[in-house]
C-alpha cells in the first residue's frame, strides 16, 4: 500500500467559526470540481494516449462495434462488426465522451459481404494494439467507470483463433495511470513455466511522484490466462520508494517450478537523502505444473 507521510491537524481558531467553515468548504469544492474536470480531458483521451494515426490498420476488441452512417453515437448503424474485424483508419474527427471514455471518430474502410466499405466508427472500441502468437490473436481494450472518473479502469483481453473468442480476462488499474504516462503490452517467453505457451505483459505508469507503476504478468497455456499476482512499484522523491519484482524459473536466481516476488521499500529521513528504513520482503509461489495453478508457499 503506498506510504503517506502523517498530517498533523490544528485546530479552526475564528471569530466567527461557520462562515470559516463555509468559505473553506466551498474552496475545497471548487478544487474539487477542477481536478474532475481536469482529468476528464486529460486521463481519459483514448486517441491521444494510443496514438492513433491516418493509415493505422486496428482490431475491433469490442464484442460488437457499429459502424455509423455519421461521426455520432446516435446516427445510423451501416454495419456491426465482431471481435477481432480489421479497420483501415482513412481519417481521425472530433472525439465523444462515451461511458467515461473520450475518444475520437474515425472514419474507417472495412469489409462487408465481400466487398470494400467505408464509415465512421468510435475509436474506443479498437484494440490499442494487437499480440500474436502462434495462430492466436490477443486483443485487449479498457473500460472506465462513466461515474466515478477517478475510480478503476477494467482492462479487458480476449483470446481470438479465427473468429472465435476463445478465452477472456481482466484485471483493474488506477484510471489515473493510463493516459497520465506511459502503457506497454507486449508478450514474453514461458519464463521457465512448464506447459505454458507464452507471458502477456502489461504495464501502466503513472510517471509522476507516489503514482506507482503496475505490472500484470498473465500466463496463456494455449486454452485459458492464468493472471499472476499484480505488483507494483512507487516513490515520492525525498520520502519513500517501494518496488516490486518477480524472478521466474528461466531467470537468473530462479528455481524450477517457482515464482518469487521480492518487495524492497526504502524510507528518507528528513533530509530526502539518507535511507532510514530498509526492508526486505520474499512472497513465494509455487507452480504447479499439472493443473496450470499459482500457489502460495
Amino acid at each position: 500500500m503506498p506510504l503517506r507521510d502523517q498530517v498533523n491537524k490544528r485546530p479552526l481558531i475564528s471569530k466567527a467559526p461557520y462562515l470559516y467553515l463555509m468559505r473553506h468548504l466551498f474552496v475545497l469544492f471548487l478544487l474539487g470540481f477542477s481536478f474532475r474536470a481536469c482529468a476528464q480531458t486529460e486521463y481519459q483521451d483514448w486517441g491521444q494516449a494510443y496514438g492513433f494515426k491516418a493509415g493505422d490498420k486496428r482490431y475491433i476488441y469490442a464484442d460488437t462495434a457499429n459502424i455509423r452512417a455519421s461521426p455520432n453515437q446516435f446516427a445510423e448503424v451501416q454495419y456491426r462488426l465482431p471481435a477481432g474485424s480489421e479497420v483501415s483508419i482513412i481519417s481521425i474527427g472530433g472525439a465523444q465522451i462515451i461511458n467515461g471514455k473520450n475518444a475520437p471518430w474515425c472514419l474507417v474502410s472495412y469489409t462487408a459481404n465481400g466487398t470494400s466499405q467505408t464509415g465512421y466508427l468510435w475509436s474506443g472500441l479498437m484494440a490499442p494494439r494487437e499480440l500474436k502468437k502462434d495462430g492466436v490473436l490477443f486483443l485487449y481494450g479498457m473500460r472506465f467507470s462513466s461515474i466515478e472518473p477517478s475510480g478503476p479502469t477494467l482492462v479487458d483481453i480476449k483470446a481470438m483463433r479465427g473468429d472465435s473468442v476463445i478465452a477472456r480476462c481482466s484485471f483493474n488499474v488506477d484510471v489515473l495511470q493510463t493516459a497520465e504516462g506511459v502503457h506497454e503490452a507486449k508478450l514474453l517467453s514461458s519464463k521457465g513455466l512448464k506447459g505454458i505457451d507464452c507471458i502477456l505483459y502489461f504495464s501502466y505508469s503513472g510517471q509522476a511522484c507516489a503514482v506507482p507503476t503496475i505490472e500484470q504478468y498473465i500466463a496463456w497455456d494455449g486454452q485459458k490466462f492464468i493472471t499472476l499476482p499484480q505488483i507494483y512499484s512507487e516513490a515520492d522523491a525525498g520520502a519513500y520508494t517501494v518496488e516490486q519484482k518477480y524472478t521466474f524459473p528461466a531467470d537468473k536466481g530462479g528455481r524450477p517450478n517457482e515464482i518469487r516476488m521480492r518487495e524492497v521499500i526504502d524510507q528518507y529521513g528528513d533530509d530526502g537523502d539518507k535511507v532510514t528504513s530498509h526492508r526486505v520482503k520474499t512472497r513465494r509461489y509455487r507452480w504447479d505444473a499439472a493443473s496450470h495453478v499459482l500457489r502460495k508457499l
